[in-house]
């Protein structure tokens, strides 16, 4: 039975250690995505290619009702969703980050 034991505990191990490698990987996008927002300071007033140099294109673009544009952009661990009038940001309307988690 000894050798049953030992072969569960190495599969623990192989899936543990790879578990915590694809977490890790996951959130690194996550944390680059939103020290790259952090890099830019106060997004409000900022124009939509000064925030697309820095943070990419967003994987989002929608027309709101009142003619607005609502970006998004995502990565494991981090979202953020920016309202823009024209170019001009007129600030985030909504943000989730666990890449710290």
């Amino acid at each position: 039975m000894k050798f049953v034991s030992d072969y569960w505990l190495i599969i623990f191990i192989v899936l543990s250690l790879f578990g915590w490698g694809s977490y890790s990987s996951v959130t690194a996008a996550g944390k680059d995505l939103k020290n790259k927002f952090a890099s830019l300071g106060e997004l409000k007033g900022k124009n939509k290619q000064e925030i697309m140099a820095v943070a990419g294109n967003p994987v989002s673009i929608s027309i709101t009702g009142d003619g607005k544009t609502y970006c998004q952009w995502m990565k494991a661990g981090f979202h953020i969703g920016l309202i823009f009038s024209g170019d001009t940001c007129e600030g985030i309307t909504d943000m989730t980050d666990v890449s710290e988690a």
